[in-house]
Parts: structure tokens; C-alpha cells; sequence
């Protein structure tokens, strides 16, 4: 099959460092390495050449002038809407000329905020079409950032759900909040994200591993509302009395300034680094002793289980919070803990409990890399996301 793989965000290119950049080439790499021909339609990447690494043609979407300077220096939040519903312009003429010279089986598209050029240009060229759909960006901007033009981001985000041949997305809960906004259920695939089992192996080169008799807990991820950043440092507080427990994040983001401002209380004691290109968080996630998955007492339908699963392929002993879709990974005392969402002195109390039980640590890293290869590969993902089922959903045309 010949796949076009469509992304664009403006803000997340598919060769950038931020986290949004991995599903992205991992489930690519996927694609080939089922056999599939793949052609990567992104902002600003390639020229026409092939990406060795993704073993995948890459066709850039030229950004305007115009949309540049509406993202960057626009008004806050107004600017970036603004450039995202003209860039649909350049993504409808970008991926037109893909569809007449490459002709592709399926555009396979990985949702963007105001994206409607991509579901409209494939159903346009009779041409099955595939939504990601990894947040309801709408609904989620208009209510936590107040997003404007939000009337126009929820007219545009539902055109393309109706329009689309199928969706996919990566937590059930989604699902159900996809269908409970009117989508029908036999629309909707659930396909979790994957991991790269050999990048994030147990061994390999390691960054920031401290002396034998200390213990560095660590968490990577975006740091931004909705993510426990404000549990995990609450917790560190809880254990900062015992010297022998260090902090590692890696990540940036809104509430980095409460990680910064741990690190000047107990100064040498925590390190916060990124962001980072994604082939060196493995080798920070290896000086984990302990990889934390921490979540808010109140949910958002953004948590991913990305970080979760690199933790877990890179036989790190884990704790997470009991919420979907941590929990549907993690199986207590088997391939790591679970604790209940926000809850920082349980979160506290389980650092302790496996601080003092190396064996224990060894046994739920090793267990847990064994489910990460045996379940969780990208291959796995690409596999579920293109049966048939998925493939042949409503008519394109």
C-alpha cells in the first residue's frame, strides 16, 4: 500500500524535539516496516528528498510569509489561530500535487488545530482518509485557553470528523468523548501510541546517573497543566528529608517554573534538562532508578501513556497513576505500581517502598520491558491501524 502521511501542525514538525515529533516518526518507520511505501507531507521538512531514518519520501508544505508572521508575532493566542487557518491554503495545494503525481491508497492524516485542507483534498481526489485524532482541540482550547475564533475551530474540527473515511485515536476515553459529540462508534478505531523498543532498550548509553547510594526518580514530558508536574514536586517535598533521593525531569513547558523553583530549594538535589532531541531522552531515562507517571486529580483527555511506555521499554521501575490510560498498562506489583491520581503522599509512600527493594525494582523493569516488546511496538500500532476495518471505512468519495 502506498501511504500518505499528512501532519500539519505548525508547532510540532515532524523534525523537531518536541514529544509530539515521536508518534509521529515512530508510527512512519512503522508503516515501512511493514512493507508499506510512505510519503510524508509536513511543514517545513525534506525538499523532495528521502529521509533515511524513515526510509520515506519527504514532501515539505511551504509556510507563507504571511502565516509565519501571523504564528510568531500575532497577538498571543489570536496570531497562531489565525496562521493555522491560513496555512490550510498551502496544505491544500501541497497535498493536491502529491495526490496527482504520487497517487496513494491512503492519506493518513495526524490532526492540527483549524485542519480541514487534508480530509476535504482526499475526499476531493476519491482517495481514503484516515483522522488521528489525539485531542479534541476545540473543545479543549475554547475551555482551558480560551481559544479564539473558537466558534470556527469547532465548526472546522466537526467538518472534518464527519468528513473523514475513519478515526483514529489512542484512549478509549476519547472514544467515548468523540461519541457522546455525535460521532457514530463503527467510525472510530482505538490504537494506542507505541514504542521504540530499540532506542529505549534497558541498555545503552546513560546521562545523569548519580553515585550507587543515591536514587534518581525521574519524569519526562511536556510541563504544562493537566500533567501532575505539581504532584510530582509536591511528592519530592514529602521525600526531600532523606538525602538519598535526587530529582531528574526532562521536559519544558508553562510549569517548568515549579520544577526550577524545587531546584533552588534544595539546590544539587534536582536537574531539569530539555528540550531534547528524542534519541537522547533514552539515555536520561536509563539514570532513572525510579520513572514517575504522575496525573491530576481531575483529567483532561490529553494524558499520553507515550512516556509511560518508554519508561517501561527501557526496564525502568515504574509508578503511575491509576487513571486510563496509565492503569490499562500497568499491572500492580507485576510491571509496576500504581497510585491514585494526585494523591503525592501515596506517591511519596511508593518511592519509599521501592527505594528499599532492589529486587523488586529489577523484577517490575524487567517485567515491564518484556510487555513493552511484546505488545506495545509501533509495528503493533501501524498493524491495528491499518486492518481492514480500519481502512475501509465510509466511502472517500
Amino acid at each position: 500500500m502506498k501511504i500518505c502521511y499528512l501532519s500539519s501542525d505548525l508547532a510540532a514538525p515532524l523534525s523537531g524535539s518536541r514529544g509530539a515529533a515521536a508518534p509521529m516518526r515512530g508510527l512512519v518507520r512503522a508503516f515501512t516496516a511493514l512493507g508499506h511505501e510512505v510519503v510524508v507531507v509536513a511543514p517545513g521538512v525534506g525538499g523532495g528528498r528521502s529521509d533515511a531514518e524513515l526510509q520515506a519520501q519527504i514532501v515539505p508544505i511551504p509556510i507563507p510569509q504571511i502565516v509565519a508572521g501571523m504564528y510568531a508575532k500575532g497577538p498571543p493566542r489570536l496570531g497562531p489561530a489565525l496562521g493555522y487557518l491560513w496555512n490550510n491554503v498551502s496544505v491544500d495545494q501541497t497535498l493536491n500535487g502529491v495526490l496527482k503525481t504520487q497517487r496513494p491508497d491512503l492519506v493518513y492524516e495526524s490532526y492540527a488545530p483549524f485542519g480541514l485542507a487534508g480530509v476535504l483534498g482526499a475526499r476531493r481526489g476519491g482517495v481514503r482518509h484516515l483522522l488521528e485524532v489525539n485531542a479534541l482541540l476545540a473543545w479543549d482550547e475554547r475551555r482551558a485557553r480560551e481559544q479564539p475564533l473558537h466558534q470556527a475551530a469547532q465548526w472546522i474540527e466537526r467538518a472534518a470528523l464527519d468528513s473523514t473515511s475513519g478515526i483514529v485515536t489512542p484512549t478509549s476515553e476519547l472514544k467515548d468523548a468523540l461519541i457522546s459529540g455525535g460521532v457514530a462508534e463503527s467510525k472510530i478505531r482505538v490504537a494506542p501510541n507505541g514504542v521504540d523498543a530499540d532506542l529505549f532498550c534497558p541498555e545503552g548509553p546513560v546521562r545523569a546517573k548519580r553515585a550507587d547510594d543515591r536514587f534518581v526518580l525521574g519524569f519526562v514530558g511536556t510541563l504544562r497543566s493537566g500533567r501532575g508536574v505539581d504532584v510530582l514536586v509536591t511528592a519530592f517535598r514529602r521525600l526531600a528529608s532523606d538525602p538519598r533521593y535526587d530529582l531528574l525531569v526532562v521536559g519544558d513547558g508553562p510549569e517548568a517554573k515549579l520544577v526550577d523553583g524545587l531546584a533552588r530549594e534544595l539546590p544539587g538535589r534536582v536537574m531539569r534538562v530539555g528540550p531534547l532531541p528524542h534519541r537522547e531522552v533514552a539515555k536520561y531515562v536509563r539514570g532513572m532508578d525510579i520513572a514517575i507517571a504522575p496525573a491530576p486529580p481531575v483529567l483532561r483527555l490529553r494524558l499520553s501513556a507515550l512516556a509511560l511506555l518508554e519508561y517501561m521499554a527501557a526496564g525502568r521501575a515504574v509508578i503511575a497513576a491509576r487513571v486510563p490510560p496509565l492503569a490499562d498498562l500497568v499491572q500492580e506489583g507485576v510491571n509496576g505500581l500504581l497510585v491514585p491520581p494526585g494523591d503525592a503522599d501515596a506517591l511519596a509512600e511508593a518511592v519509599r517502598w521501592l527505594a528499599q527493594d532492589g529486587r523488586l525494582r529489577r523484577q517490575l523493569g524487567g517485567a515491564a520491558a518484556a510487555e513493552a516488546r511484546r505488545a506495545h511496538l509501533w509495528t503493533h500500532r501501524a498493524a491495528q491501524i491499518l486492518e481492514p476495518a480500519a481502512t475501509n471505512g465510509a466511502s472517500a468519495a
